[in-house]
């Protein structure tokens, strides 16, 4: 089939056909055109036949107006026929549109002056007209005159009785004139005829519609249907024969009269579309012809260049199979015992002669592949599209019965002759797959490896922007093992938070080699794990960033830990309170920070704390203890720094209002000595629990915590000195401790 198709004089006789097809194909149009252009011509004369009739009509009712006003004026006059009621009527009698006009009487007598009489008693327009009608009548004989015209005539009524009747003669030769035909037909020809075809506007001597047709059967046909619809009133679309030529004609009724109007179409009008129609067809035929002439010519010397490009394709194919490493050879489809060799490698002959080989791939070389790789084999020999390639690797049995992987890729070329070849190389690349295979055990390794360890692995691609875990990610964070757009999801996520990885981030890009940071990642489970992040940078060939590898290790454990020996070392393990070197750090901090801001220190001393451990034990001693800073931290403000500094003594420090100075909160340090006498021991529920309160304000009496407790201690013993269960506060320029 292929041959055929390539043969020079199939293209030939394509290409004729083509013409033939392009041939017919605008002979189709441009007879499907002219019948569009009848169609259209004939309904233009309809639409030209509507307008004239409608102007037509206008202008009859407009002169039938004028008359009934000119009836209106008579009826006033007792003499119908007088010299007043024709002077009255002079403006009608010296128009040159009417022949006369005339003033006919009940007798039936017509009076075209006082004097000038006729009998028109049995004329239609008398006797319709007396019945009170008005009437426009069809073709007649002037009596006066002698010449053809039409009448129109109107009642003239005096107390709703027709006293007379008022007509007006026109001769046929002016109704062309009068109606305008010439002007409102423009190129279609257009005569108002009665039913019997008399013409009211002859043209070239046709006085009659019906007599000017040629006498043939389909012009009888065509005069008998359009009497038989002017009998009826119909109007509609003919076609007849004039001077052996095909006419276009429309007819219609005139509103209040007999007559019809005929809109005929000029055949030359019809012939002059037509050809110009034609005209146009064969311009385009032209155009499209010189347009397939001019792709013919390029798709020609795109073929020639093809088969340039493919020689040369061919023997650039040729090179390099000729110095592939391997078995390269070629045979032709369906045709292996073709077979041609371009080199020859013959520790590819897998152990066989050449010979025998060539009879193997000519006969059934299926024979020596590895019987589990025979679909591989199978689907590589199945047909395929013109310079397809394919390629799969396979093993085959050598000679001696060891086995061999073999990469075979083939491609079907099209050549000089039309004959399609099948080009094929074969590697050995039996090394190559057991390395590979050696590289996939010592991944399964790393991935076991990687499963036991707590690290997370990732990469981060700078350019590609995207990040990859191992799968231990997904399975800690819940979180999808590859992110895309890992910049825009970091500046989302973490832009305005503590504690995250952005930092080391930044370090990177700026172009640190290596960093570590510990930072809080957030979980899919919503939890903050703390982990620790370590990275390192890779650069290509020109310094540029590439990748940042690293690590990801959750140290949430660690820093729990970390967490509550921190607290242990700051808090006192018998009341829970901060310990001396905690408050005291704490409270330092706290006037660094605030260091216009008023600050109350508190020192409480509990009273005769000994009498408690001599009398009832430590362990009294030490419930009391527990007690009273229950009772401090029920007392003060969670956000008051509340510590014991001693056996029985504790520190408070209280942000204050600015008027610190000016009152004391005495309503505060009775509460506690209040909350303090509530207290008791188990072994003696009578004993009392009291308590000395020395107070120091900063900045007023110092700026940090020795200063402030140095002058709260002095107060605090000053109130001991006053009886205890009291408290002082003296401002530090009164007296100095």
């Amino acid at each position: 089939m292929k041959k055929v198709i390539n043969h020079p004089s199939f293209r030939y006789l394509l290409f004729g056909f083509s013409l033939l097809f392009l041939f017919i194909s605008f002979y189709d149009y441009n007879r499907i055109s002219e019948k569009h252009i009848e169609t259209e011509m004939i309904e233009i004369t309809g639409e030209n036949n509507q307008l004239i009739n409608g102007a037509i009509t206008n202008k009859i009712k407009d002169q039938l107006e004028i008359l009934q006003n000119y009836a209106k004026l008579i009826a006033y006059h007792e003499d119908i026929t007088s010299k007043e009621v024709f002077d009255l009527l002079e403006p009608l009698t010296k128009e040159d549109l009417f022949t006369n006009v005339a003033i006919t009487t009940p007798d039936g007598i017509s009076y075209t002056s006082p004097t000038h009489t006729s009998n028109n008693s049995e004329r239609k327009f008398f006797v319709e007209g007396m019945k009170g009608k008005t009437i426009i009548s069809d073709m007649i004989t002037s009596k006066i005159s002698n010449e053809q015209v039409i009448v129109m005539s109107v009642p003239i009524y005096k107390q709703a009785k027709v006293i007379g009747v008022l007509r007006v003669s026109m001769s046929t030769t002016l109704l062309p004139e009068y109606f305008n035909l010439s002007f409102l037909s423009g190129n279609i020809s257009s005569f108002i005829i009665q039913r019997d075809g008399v013409n009211l506007t002859p043209k070239k001597n046709y006085y009659n519609f019906f007599h000017m047709l040629e006498k043939d059967e389909r012009n009888k046909e065509i005069e008998k249907e359009m009497k038989e619809k002017l009998a009826n009133g119909d109007h509609g679309y003919i076609t007849f024969k004039l001077n052996n030529k095909t006419r276009y004609a429309y007819f219609s009724d005139v509103e209040g009269t007999n007559w019809y109007l005929l809109s005929v179409l000029p055949h030359s009008y019809v012939t002059e579309r037509i050809n110009h129609n034609l005209t146009h067809t064969l311009l385009l035929a032209g155009k499209v012809c010189v347009l397939l002439l001019i792709i013919g010519i390029y798709l020609l010397y795109l073929m020639n260049e093809s088969r340039k490009e493919e020689v040369k394709n061919q023997e650039k194919l040729h090179t390099i199979i000729s110095n592939t490493p391997g078995i390269s050879f070629k045979h032709k489809i369906h045709n292996p015992a073709s077979i041609q060799f371009f080199n020859d490698n013959r520790k590819l002959y897998a152990g066989y002669s050449k010979e025998e080989l060539l009879d193997l791939i000519s006969t059934d070389l299926s024979s020596i592949v590895w019987e589990e790789d025979l679909p591989i084999v199978e689907q590589l020999n199945r047909p395929q599209k013109k310079g397809t390639v394919v390629s799969n690797t396979y093993r085959i049995l050598l000679k001696n019965g060891h086995m061999q992987w073999i990469f075979d890729q083939r491609q079907s070329v099209l050549e000089k002759d039309h004959t399609i070849w099948l080009y094929i190389t074969v590697l050995d690349v039996t090394g190559m797959r057991e390395t590979q295979e050696r590289l996939r055990l010592s991944e399964e390794r790393y991935a076991m490896i990687l499963k036991e360890t707590r690290s997370i692995p990732f990469e981060w691609n700078v350019k590609a922007d995207t990040i990859t875990f191992s799968d231990a990610w997904t399975n800690t964070f819940a979180h999808p093992k590859v992110i895309d757009h890992f910049l825009s999801v970091t500046n989302k996520y973490f832009k305005d938070r503590e504690y995250t990885y952005i930092p080391l981030m930044e370090n990177m890009i700026r172009g640190q080699s290596s960093d570590q940071i510990e930072c809080i990642l957030p979980s899919g489970h919503n939890e903050n794990i703390w982990v620790k992040i370590h990275a390192k940078a890779l650069y290509d060939n020109n310094g540029f960033l590439t990748r940042i590898i690293g690590s990801i290790l959750d140290i949430s454990e660690e820093k729990e830990k970390t967490s509550r020996l921190i607290k242990q070392s700051q808090i006192d393990g018998l009341t829970g309170l901060y310990n001396r070197i905690t408050i005291e750090h704490l409270i330092n901090e706290a006037c660094q920070n605030n260091p216009d801001s008023s600050l109350i220190l508190f020192v409480i001393d509990v009273d005769d704390f000994k009498k408690v451990n001599d009398t009832y034990g430590h362990a009294s001693g030490d419930e009391a203890l527990i007690n009273v800073s229950k009772a401090l931290r029920k007392c003060f403000r969670s956000d008051d720094l509340i510590g014991r500094i001693g056996g029985d003594e504790f520190v408070v420090l209280m942000k204050a209002n600015t008027n610190v100075y000016k009152e004391l909160p005495t309503q505060k340090i009775s509460m506690l000595k209040n909350m303090l006498s509530n207290i008791h021991i188990q072994k003696d529920i009578n004993f009392v629990i009291h308590c000395s309160i020395g107070i120091s304000i900063h900045p007023q009496d110092g700026t940090n915590y020795k200063e402030l407790f140095t002058w709260a201690d002095h107060s605090m013993y000053e109130a001991k000195k006053h009886g205890k269960n009291t408290f002082v506060y003296q401002p530090k320029n009164t007296e100095k401790p």
